[in-house]
């Protein structure tokens, strides 16, 4: 059987946002945080990425790296915690696999074409169209109000996403017919991505089987384009720093935001548990790169971060459901 749906069992949950009870209100109001952080992770993802190709990893095996450490880090904790938590029923494994599918081969391949054909900057734009398709999917699928603060909100957060971008820094834009298809799918695949994650997460699983499930899917699929030769060249050239290097990865990028925007979507209407995640992911790449990398930032850069935050915060503030 299913293990029912408990906030006490989420051990992530309860040790990272327990501190940001409402007591006023009497209720948790901290499910609004849990987008954020995940797409905050997933801006991570960069610095990660960056550092494994030059060790001359391609992407499928970067992704790979990624989702079969994830796997095999549930795997181990359902193992210690409770066995009963791999179980899901056959009917809803086709959830599992579609957030695999859409989430991570798809999504990767159609950003990839994308990224060519196109600027990077008009590439990335067309990944926050998302939202977009989200609020429609969810308002046919799940009856959710598309609301003016969500339309608003969304907007803002687009703006300031395009303007992080670097889109409106000046300088030609390469784009071609089929990039931009290429790019709209990559935004259909991340909406399908998280309509998904929403239909799973509402069956009463448990965050790590879930977690599990999918990272086991996208692990099978990544090992046919997974380059096997410079995976084994990149971990004996320096076992220790490899393989730690690899599950730190996995847990920034793959485990703690799966795991968050799991239960996220347990408790926030997927449209907005989309803008969020949306707005606070260039936004997290954008600082990482100010930070780490000294990509100073243009005018125009620092102000569509202060907008695609402050659109973050409106959302987030709304205590409705």
């Amino acid at each position: 059987m299913a293990t029912p749906c408990n906030p006490e069992m989420d051990t992530f949950f309860a040790l990272c946002y327990n501190p940001l009870m409402d007591r006023k209100e009497g209720h948790l109001n901290k499910y609004v945080l849990l987008p954020i952080l995940a797409g905050s992770c997933w801006g991570l993802a960069g610095v990660f990425v960056r550092e494994l190709a030059k060790a001359g990893l391609d992407n499928p095996t970067i992704v790979f790296t990624r989702t079969s450490v994830c796997a095999l880090l549930t795997l181990v904790y359902i193992l210690v915690k409770d066995r009963s938590l791999l179980y899901m029923r056959p009917r809803d494994l086709p959830y599992a696999a579609a957030i695999a599918v859409f989430g991570s081969v798809l999504l990767m391949i159609a950003y990839n074409i994308a990224a060519i054909r196109l600027s990077l900057s008009l590439a990335a734009i067309l990944l926050c169209t998302a939202p977009a398709f989200v609020l429609l999917i969810s308002a046919a699928l799940f009856h959710e109000p598309i609301t003016a603060k969500k339309v608003v909100c969304m907007v803002i957060a687009f703006i300031g996403c395009a303007m992080l971008s670097g889109i409106f820094d000046g300088g030609g834009l390469q784009w071609s017919a089929f990039g931009l298809l290429m790019g709209l799918a990559a935004a259909l695949c991340n909406s399908i991505y998280i309509i998904m994650s929403k239909a799973i997460a509402t069956k009463g699983y448990h965050s790590f089987t879930i977690s599990f499930w999918s990272a086991l899917f996208a692990s099978i699929l990544l090992s046919f384009f997974t380059d096997w030769t410079d995976l084994a060249g990149y971990l004996a050239a320096a076992p220790a720093y490899g393989s730690a290097f690899l599950l730190v990865q996995s847990i920034c990028t793959s485990l703690l935001p799966s795991i968050a925007y799991i239960i996220a979507m347990r408790h926030v209407e997927a449209g907005r548990v989309a803008i969020l995640q949306s707005g606070a992911e260039p936004t997290a790449a954008f600082l990482v790169g100010l930070i780490l990398y000294t990509e100073v930032p243009s005018a125009a850069g620092l102000a569509g971060m202060v907008i695609a935050v402050v659109a973050l915060m409106v959302l987030a503030g709304d205590r409705s459901r």
